[in-house]
């Protein structure tokens, strides 16, 4: 697992005690875009997907806006 992968799990774990976590790192089906041109990093892109409690009672939109908070300072 990559630094930052691991910093993913790590947050998400601590702030939403998921039952399922899932980062699959997708940088690989983004290289060919114009802003990826020169990008050397191969951790530019991820999927994550989680089933935590926490989510309990709120949209889908609320979910996002919760794991991107989390994430905000690695975006």
């Amino acid at each position: 697992m990559r630094p930052i992968e691991k910093l993913i799990e790590e947050r998400i774990s601590k702030e939403l005690a998921p039952t399922s976590l899932k980062i699959i790192n997708e940088s690989h089906m983004h290289r060919h875009h114009a802003p990826m041109q020169g990008v050397e990093s191969t951790a530019t892109h991820f999927r994550v997907k989680v089933i935590s409690e926490k989510f309990a009672g709120t949209t889908m939109i609320k979910r996002h806006h919760l794991i991107y908070g989390l994430l905000a300072n690695e975006m």
